[in-house]
Formats: structure tokens, sequence, C-alpha cells
């Protein structure tokens, strides 16, 4: 039979296509939490695993896989809950995920800023970050929640292929024994990268940022396979770059620009030059966005009203300072935002609690 225009039967009925539909959404926003682990990790690397462990990073990020797995599942657990996000303890988890996903954003623009700068090194950093925040704005006035998303998986296969040949590329000048010695400066090293990176796991949360959560053993495999793929990437990246480089020359202080462009810095390839810096860009730039989108969403559900974008411009002073001090200040938020998500988790966990011992009197 067919009802305003659209043919219903019993194989193809609304709530079969409805379905269908709610299962694409749940993969879209899959999706994007992948490429935003992946540009965590990638940041991660570029501010640390580089220069504090060396040539075993990659081992570090693949450390992360049984955190990543058990704040993943939690949160499904969690996020299949009702009503614990309505109690001061859910609305100060949504607040604690707020903080949590404006750091993101700060790394984000923070990793962007020093793109930027590594090309175009004459520019004032001020304006840079300035007009890269008002050219994100407008993707969050009155946006719909799967635009983001939607333009993620559209985005996925270019972005694996264009960075996967320009490293490809640069292989040639790369050197078997430039990974060793193999634990670098010792295991203590890359259990401290381990630790350091775990701060880069607020993807894993995905669950708890979302409006219909994972239903399902196949969503929830198939969301946690979108993580560790993304997982994956960031610890192949990790691996790439400990090949092109001799360790002691991995661990110099370079600018942040320079190591999130490693692979062209070793082969300046003008296609692959092109390929590498415009999708670096446009990774960080989707970082941002949803970063920024999901946060500001999440304030919404807490205010009970619409956030306007205002809140952005307090990433500003950060990477438009681009001084010692500010480095190492946005070294030093990753361990904040650490403790946002275990918080997050925990007072999630205490707010089940406190509602089945309710339900029991």
């Amino acid at each position: 039979m067919i009802f305003h225009g659209q043919t219903r039967t019993a194989v193809h009925s609304r709530q079969a296509a409805l379905g269908q539909r709610q299962g694409e959404s749940l993969q879209n926003h899959f999706t994007l939490s992948a490429m935003l682990l992946y540009a965590q990790l990638v940041i991660g690397c570029g501010f640390v695993l580089y220069q504090q462990v060396g040539t075993p990073g990659y081992m570090s990020i693949l450390l992360l896989f049984l955190p990543m797995t058990g704040l993943y599942f939690i949160s499904c657990r969690l996020a299949e809950k009702t009503g614990i996000r309505e109690g001061l303890m859910g609305k100060t988890a949504d607040v604690l995920l707020f903080v949590c996903l404006l750091m993101d954003a700060q790394l984000s623009l923070y990793a962007f800023t020093a793109i930027v700068r590594e090309i175009l090194p004459d520019y004032n950093t001020a304006l840079i970050t300035l007009v890269t925040l008002i050219c994100v704005l407008p993707s969050l006035h009155r946006q719909h929640s799967h635009a983001l998303p939607s333009f993620a998986r559209l985005l996925r296969y270019p972005m694996v292929v264009g960075l996967g040949i320009s490293m490809l590329g640069s292989m040639r000048y790369g050197r078997l024994d430039h990974l060793f010695p193999l634990l670098g400066r010792g295991a203590e090293s890359v259990l401290s990268g381990a630790f350091w990176m775990s701060t880069s796991l607020s993807a894993a949360l995905t669950p708890l940022l979302i409006r219909t959560p994972p239903s399902g053993k196949l969503q929830r495999r198939q969301g946690y396979r979108s993580l560790s793929i993304g997982l994956l990437l960031g610890a192949a990246t990790a691996l790439v770059a400990a090949y092109l480089m001799p360790y002691h020359f991995l661990t110099l202080p370079d600018a942040l620009g320079t190591r999130l462009l490693m692979p062209i810095k070793v082969h300046p390839a003008l296609i692959s030059w092109s390929v590498t810096v415009c999708l670096m860009m446009l990774l960080m730039l989707v970082s941002l966005s949803a970063s920024l989108s999901r946060g500001l969403h999440l304030l919404s559900h807490v205010t009970g009203r619409p956030v306007g974008t205002g809140l952005a411009f307090l990433l500003v002073p950060l990477p438009a300072l681009s001084t010692d001090i500010a480095r190492q200040i946005v070294l030093n938020l990753p361990m904040i935002r650490l403790v946002c998500i275990l918080g997050t988790v925990l007072l999630l966990g205490m707010g089940c609690l406190a509602k089945k011992g309710r339900a029991k009197k």
C-alpha cells in the first residue's frame, strides 16, 4: 500500500526503514569518533611520544586497546540506563564530558595552528587562530546532528588513501634498523607514554555522547570495530615515523607542526606535500568542529536551553600566544582530560547504583 507517497509492505515496513536509518546514523557517529580518536593520537604523538618515548611509540598506542575496550563497553552499559542523566550526578557527568570535549577541541585548534605556522611561518599566530575559529563557528550554528557524522563517513576513504599513499611514498627513505632499540629508553618509557596517550580515549565514551546509543551485540561490535581501526591507524602512523627517523633524530625537540608533517619532511614530493598538508588540516578542522558540536549539545542538555557558540572563543588564547608557557599548559591539559573521563564513568556508575537502591525501597 502507498501512504503519503511511500510504499509500505510487510517486507519494507516503516519500522524496518527507521531501523535501517538509525543503524546507518549510528555507524556514521562511530566513524566520526574513530576519526577524532585518530586525530588525538596523532597530536599526542607530536606532543609526547616521538620525543619522550621514541621508536617504540607505536607500542604505547597498542597498549591502549585494553583501557579503550573497558571504557567503551562500560559506556554502552551506562548509556542503556534511562534516567541517570537527569539527576545531579548525571548532569555533573555531562559537564565533565563537556570539559573533556572542550580540551579535545583545544588540542585540535593548537595542532591546526601549528601546521599552518609550519607552512606559513610569517603569518601572525593570533590571526590564524581567530580566523580558523570564525570559519568553524557557522558549522555549529543550527546544525543538524547528523551533518558532521555523515561528512566523516564520506571522508574516511579519501583520508585513509591520501595519508596512506603519502606515508608509503616516504617509506623508501626509512630503514628497519631505525626501529631499534626496540624498547627505546626501556619498558618504563613505553608505559609512561601509554599512560599519557590514554588521555586521548574520550572517543571511547561515544555511547554517552550521542542521542541513541548502540543496542544489541551487532551495533556494539560495529562501534568497537570503528574505534579499533582508528587506534590501529594511530599505531601505524607512529610506526611509520619510527621507521623513517633514527632514534636520536626522532627525539629531537622539533616544533609540533614539523612532527605532524614528518613523512613529507622526509620525502618532500610536491603531490605528497599537498595531499598530506590538506588532509591533516582537514582532519584537525573536523576534530575541532565535532568536539565543539558534541560538547555544546551536552551543555545544552544540562542547562535545558540552547548554548551559544561564544564559549568556543575560550580556545583562542593558548594557540594564539604560541609561547613556551602556553605549550606547557597545553601539555598538562590531557591529564585533566583523563580525570574528566574517569570522573564521568564513576559518577554515572554511582547514579546507576543510587537508582537501583531507590527502586529496592
